[in-house]
């Protein structure tokens, strides 16, 4: 086991698959919240200058959000691996790591992409994004707001 893996704060591991599960099996430790309208227009950029310099990601669609990471919808196939940086609605700043990009079935000409974050966001900078939030989902947001607290001590 690497060194990143041992530090992983997110704790998930890198290979996933299992021959013994069905496909489709979601892996996700905590709940995706699908954002309404769509998804929200957000600013994202690699943490490499050069790889930015040369090929910029364009804004992006942050299309779900999880306690652990994020799904983003882009017009640039980002490879696994990339760092990104992702401003949210309020100004914030998350940093994360590509884990899987993928054509969107629905729109061939864009890439869906999840993004495991490298840390957790506090209870407070998670609870901004309620306003995105369906309103059948969000006593499971709030719920997952409370298991933030506990986690983070915040």
């Amino acid at each position: 086991m690497g060194t990143s893996e041992q530090s992983d704060p997110v704790g998930q591991a890198k290979s996933r698959y299992d021959p013994a599960l069905p496909t489709g099996y979601d892996w996700r430790r905590h709940r995706r919240f699908i954002l309404s309208g769509g998804g929200y227009k957000a600013e994202c950029r690699r943490r490499n200058w050069f790889l930015e310099l040369l090929n910029p990601v364009p804004y992006v669609v942050v299309r779900d959000i999880a306690i652990g990471g994020i799904g983003i919808l882009g017009a640039i196939r980002l490879k696994e691996g990339d760092e990104l940086v992702i401003t949210i609605p309020s100004g914030e700043k998350l940093r994360g790591l590509v884990v899987r990009s993928q054509p969107d079935p629905l729109f061939p000409k864009l890439y869906r992409t999840g993004i495991r974050l490298h840390r957790y966001p506090t209870a407070e900078l998670f609870a901004r994004w309620q306003s995105y939030i369906q309103p059948q989902d969000k006593a499971d947001f709030d719920h997952e707001c409370q298991v933030l607290k506990q986690v983070r001590g915040a």
